[in-house]
């Protein structure tokens, strides 16, 4: 009896365990599965910074500012980024600041460069500036300690960004699964450049296509080529692919209730243990799920 698809897919989770773990760099982590929590060793900004292009100022000087009543500051400094901020203006004064630039020590506003004008050294500024607002925080945008990337979640590409923001450079993933691949059937070639498929028989397709989508979602593919539908080859085939170590053996024909159908039994007769047959779905309907020790082996 055909298994529900629902089903099918539950037992096969419950037999699922994950792969060990191993470090990779921040830059090769893109698309595999983190193996543990990760959370921030550093506070992001790590400093306090201007958050606008502008000007550093005092609340003191600018609080007031009005068109009825504008204020005139002298430029005197300025910050320059990826450098030690200075002390900063005095009263009376400002300095110019780009965003992301540190906050000098002394200065508690930041006046966006497009509410100002500027005359050589001089500004005039007729609105005020208010507290905090053009300024960043540290550990506004990630606060020491805050969860950055969560165990058994894909890395994204933001997520490595976040990463490498935070000064992390390299993370534990699951190692990527190790997968062989075999066609079974009589009735497959491999494609020749422009040949025709001999009378009878088709060119092999279902492999490339099953390789791509593996490997886009992290799997380490191996294609062992095309086995025919004779017992004995079958069991040579399968024998050596389970000898050489993979995590998943992935097969493509041969599962199905047909005189030349014997994959299922193949593998049954190698010791495999069935954790699922034939599912009610089509098409697809023939299935095979099993293992040998660890290894996964699945037939399509």
């Amino acid at each position: 009896m055909a298994q529900q698809v629902e089903q099918a897919f539950a037992d096969l989770i419950a037999h699922v365990q994950p792969l060990p773990a191993e470090r990779v760099p921040v830059t090769a982590a893109l698309g595999r599965v983190a193996a543990a929590d990760v959370t921030a060793p550093h506070q992001l900004p790590g400093f306090r910074r201007a958050a606008m292009d502008g000007y550093v100022c005092h609340e003191f000087d600018v609080g007031a500012a009005s068109p009825a009543h504008p204020v005139r500051l002298r430029v005197s400094g300025e910050v320059r980024m990826g450098e030690p901020p200075g002390e900063g203006p005095d009263p009376g004064e400002a300095w110019s600041i780009t965003t992301g630039g540190a906050m000098p020590l002394r200065g508690d506003r930041v006046v966006p460069i497009e509410w100002v004008r500027r005359y050589g050294d001089e500004l005039v500024m007729e609105r005020p500036a208010e507290a905090k607002r053009h300024i960043a925080e540290p550990g506004e945008d990630l606060p020491l300690g805050a969860p950055v990337l969560y165990a058994g979640k894909v890395t994204s590409a933001a997520a490595v960004a976040a990463l490498a923001g935070a000064g992390i450079r390299d993370v534990s993933v699951h190692r990527r699964p190790r997968i062989a691949l075999l066609s079974t059937g009589d009735e497959l070639v491999e494609s020749r450049d422009g040949a025709d498929a001999p009378s009878g028989r088709i060119f092999n397709s279902n492999a490339y296509a099953l390789t791509g989508e593996l490997e886009s979602i992290g799997g380490l593919v191996d294609y062992r080529g095309i086995v025919p539908d004779r017992p004995e080859a079958l069991r040579e085939a399968f024998n050596e692919t389970v000898d050489a170590g993979y995590d998943v053996i992935l097969s493509t024909g041969g599962v199905s209730v047909g005189p030349h159908d014997k994959v299922p039994r193949t593998w049954l007769d190698l010791g495999v243990k069935r954790i699922i047959g034939r599912i009610d779905l089509k098409p697809g309907g023939p299935f095979f799920a099993g293992l040998v020790g660890s290894m996964w082996v699945i037939g399509l």
